[in-house]
C-alpha cells in the first residue's frame, strides 16, 4: 500500500517534517522514514514509480503538474477501492 500525505506546508522540508510527525511512533516494518530528500527513494518498493522530484525534494507541490497528477491518481484509486468495497458490502446484504 502506498501512503500519500497531503498537507499544508511552507516548503518541501516542512512537508516531509509534517509527514514524519504523522507517522511517528507507528510500528510498521515497511514504513518509510519520511526524511527530507529521501522520501521513498532509498530502496523503498515504490521508489521507481515516483516522479524524479521525489528523489530531489521528497515531496511535490499540489498545485504543480506532478502534484496534480498524483492527487488525481489518488482520487481515482480511492474511488475505485470504495466502489469495490461497497460492492462486497452490498453482496453481503
Amino acid at each position: 500500500m502506498l501512503i500519500r500525505v497531503v498537507c499544508e506546508a511552507y516548503d518541501a522540508e516542512d512537508a516531509t517534517g509534517i509527514a514524519h510527525a504523522l507517522f511517528e511512533g507507528v510500528d510498521a516494518p515497511l514504513y518509510p522514514t519520511f526524511d527530507y530528500g529521501t522520501l521513498m527513494t532509498d530502496g523503498g518498493r515504490w521508489s521507481e514509480s515516483l516522479p524524479d522530484i521525489f528523489r530531489e525534494e521528497g515531496s511535490a507541490r499540489a498545485d504543480s503538474e506532478v502534484g496534480n497528477d498524483l492527487l488525481e491518481g489518488a482520487w481515482v484509486s480511492t474511488t475505485r477501492e470504495l466502489a469495490r468495497r461497497m460492492a462486497v458490502i452490498r453482496k453481503g446484504f
